[in-house]
């Protein structure tokens, strides 16, 4: 439970792996969409696009991405031997590579080595765009490596990925060889069905999230730097959420108790005769509410939002007659229905409330006319309900600042 819940704090309920892929000279990015729901992942879309602008169509602002290139910017090799020195491994693949220039990553392959490299300059320039579009990758993997991850859940002895096929044996990739035709065969991993086409990207999202690997990389730096980066956004952005969401809880509690209050001063205040008791009683009840009048001005006075600076000029004019039930900023222009977009009337509040001073409310009413920042003013609602009470609707529309 706690494991679960550290989980969704660092990475949120969705994780997606996207891997760049060539079957076809145009290119393709194979992305799969998961969603974790306890100690499980869930399958929620598998899907295929041909740029990153079609992908940011597909994916919600934010969303952080396991990312494997597996195209023809990735330089793969089988190297026999034994060594497990991976400097040693690289050079008798790639005898005269300068490593400043490169990426590169090592796995086993049977009783060989699988030497897999790309160039630095094209990862970073591919990460980058993704940060551009508002993505964050966390981590990246070339060509195959992944699937050691996730080769013993595999119970076949052949796997079509999307542009290799590969041999299994004993929980590893003992032989590959490329393909160009897709394979629409479904693969089944402990429950969790997956095209050919996704096991890459699953493969990525798996060993990302366990923080395990069967590969000798140089990119350990790099994938930190985008882990710490991703990390302090996303704590930011909860932080923020939680600080706004208890400053409404704040407010709302407030404008409960200020409305008690001061409908309880009116009724002294509308009493003919009051006696002593009652005016110690009064003066000691106005004093809460100054109380409460106070903090909740301070609470107003520290937020420069907009909406704060509305309410205040509302409720700064406001006759001791009146109450006001909601001030509605920027409202829903219609009721939100899934899969439809939420839309809001711009520059637009809605005032309602109960009063029973007419005048009052009508010298309100051309007060809050004359402010600046009003547009104009239309009356939604106007009536006398029980107990003599009017309610009252009203809609402000602001100008352009």
């Amino acid at each position: 439970m706690l494991d679960s819940f550290k989980t969704y704090l660092q990475f949120g309920p969705s994780f997606c792996g996207v891997e760049h892929t060539s079957v076809s000279e145009e290119g393709e990015t194979n992305v799969l969409l998961l969603n974790k729901k306890k100690d499980a992942f869930e399958v929620e879309r598998e899907f295929t696009v041909t740029s990153l602008r079609s992908l940011k169509e597909e994916l919600p602002k934010g969303q952080h991405i396991s990312l494997v290139i597996n195209n023809q910017q990735v330089l793969s090799k089988r190297v026999d031997g034994n060594s497990y020195d991976p400097l040693k491994i690289i050079h008798k693949a790639f005898p005269n590579i300068n490593l400043r220039d490169f990426y590169y990553e090592i796995s086993r392959l049977g009783g060989d080595h699988l030497v897999s490299i790309c160039r630095k300059e094209y990862i970073d320039s591919l990460i980058h765009k993704y940060q551009k579009e508002g993505f964050y990758v966390l981590s990246f993997s070339l060509g195959l490596h992944s699937f050691q991850t996730i080769a013993s859940y595999i119970n076949v002895a052949d796997v079509a990925v999307s542009n290799y096929k590969l041999s299994i044996e004993d929980d590893s990739i003992i032989d590959f060889e490329p393909q160009s035709l897709l394979d629409d065969t479904i693969y089944d991993l402990g429950g969790i069905k997956l095209y050919g086409r996704s096991l890459l990207s699953f493969a990525a999202v798996i060993k990302n999230y366990s923080d395990g690997s069967a590969t000798a990389t140089n990119n350990e730096q790099q994938i930190a730097t985008l882990k710490e980066s991703f990390f302090q956004n996303r704590l930011f952005s909860l932080l923020l959420k939680g600080g706004l969401g208890f400053l409404f809880v704040v407010l709302l509690i407030n404008f409960f108790i200020f409305g008690h209050y001061n409908e309880k001063v009116n009724e002294l205040t509308q009493s003919s005769q009051v006696s002593e008791v009652q005016k110690e009683k009064l003066l000691k009840l106005n004093e809460k509410v100054q109380a409460k009048q106070r903090l909740a001005e301070d609470i107003l006075a520290s937020t420069s939002s907009k909406s704060s600076f509305y309410l205040d000029e509302i409720a700064s004019i406001l006759p001791s007659s009146m109450v006001l039930d909601e001030i509605n900023y920027q409202p829903l222009s219609k009721r939100i229905k899934e899969g439809q977009k939420i839309t809001f009337q711009t520059n637009e509040i809605i005032v309602s409330g109960k009063l029973k001073d007419n005048e009052a409310y009508t010298e309100w009413f051309e007060q809050l006319e004359q402010k600046p920042w009003v547009n104009a003013m239309a009356i939604q609602s106007y009536g006398t309900s029980s107990g003599n009470t009017i309610t009252f609707t009203i809609l402000i529309s602001i100008g352009d600042e």
